[in-house]
């Protein structure tokens, strides 16, 4: 329980700084939900909730989890300057249940590496459902602090029933860190 509050206390004190991480929406994301018809999306890790704003001006119906308060603070003042509606949930998403066949978008963009939280994400999605994420490669200079994604590895997280939309490693401005970097892009959609 300490280790679980020393990491609520790290993360709500990066946000309380506001340095070293973008405020604006994910490109990548920005890039792939573009002309998708809204619907229901859950942005995993929302920080400061540049994404789930981003979303909900577009007419999705966002529910934005996340650990920090001080991040969730913020994402609540952004929704009321921006007059958009957030469910805004804070939980642990170790222990947190994400539901199945509820999502028509999740989002995890710089929302770490741990597998159990993409296949939750993942089984969350309805069909037609896209996943989103972009994340450190495992071969990036931060995988040694932050953790990555090894070649291939999401690919086969979204094996029958899924369609790999986009897998690839680039190297590009990183929205944590806004250090050039080798970062992973990954899309997929329920069949």
């Amino acid at each position: 329980m300490a280790d679980q509050e020393q990491e609520r206390a790290r993360w709500n004190e990066k946000f309380r700084t506001g340095r070293d991480y973008k405020t604006a929406v994910n490109d990548w994301l920005a890039r792939m939900v573009g002309d998708r018809a809204p619907g229901a999306a859950l942005d995993l890790c929302t920080g400061q909730g540049r994404n789930a704003i981003y979303l909900a001006q577009r007419g999705w119906r966002v529910t934005a989890i996340d650990f920090s308060d001080e991040g969730l603070r913020l994402a609540r003042e952004a929704a009321l300057q921006h007059a958009v509606e957030l469910e805004l949930v804070q939980a642990d998403l170790d222990d947190y249940a994400l539901g199945s066949d509820r999502y028509d978008l999740v989002t995890m963009i710089y929302a770490g590496d741990e597998i159990h939280v993409v296949e939750h994400a993942r089984d969350s999605l309805k069909r037609g459902g896209l996943f989103v994420l972009e994340y450190f490669s495992a071969e990036s200079p931060a995988a040694a602090y932050a953790g990555g994604w090894k070649r291939g590895q999401l690919a086969a997280l979204f094996g029958a029933g899924f369609a790999v939309v986009h897998d690839e490693e680039v190297d590009d401005v990183s929205d944590w860190g806004l250090d050039p970097d080798k970062l992973v892009r990954f899309a997929a959609v329920r069949l």
